[in-house]
């Protein structure tokens, strides 16, 4: 099967697809465990966090950039040093 690569806000489209289709075939539970309501209190917030590398489009970007004498983005240094 072939690789497909999707961005970020088609994949967090097709995984709240999945969970609104899922939801009807659960169990209705009147109380989650503390800790697992804890778990996901967190995981709803870091969904709408900034990620914490960079996209490669924005990498591959500034390297063109600086080929063309422009100013490279702010990762473009990060990037080179990671190789």
């Amino acid at each position: 099967m072939p690789s497909i690569n999707i961005g970020r806000v088609h994949s967090l489209a097709i995984v709240r697809e999945i969970g609104e289709r899922l939801a009807p075939m659960l169990p209705e539970e009147k109380d989650l465990p503390l800790n697992l309501q804890r778990q996901l209190q967190r995981l709803a917030a870091l969904e709408d966090a900034p990620p914490l590398a960079p996209e490669r489009d924005e990498l591959l970007r500034g390297e063109k950039q600086e080929a063309l004498g422009e100013p490279a983005s702010r990762f473009a240094s990060w990037f080179r040093r990671k190789r």
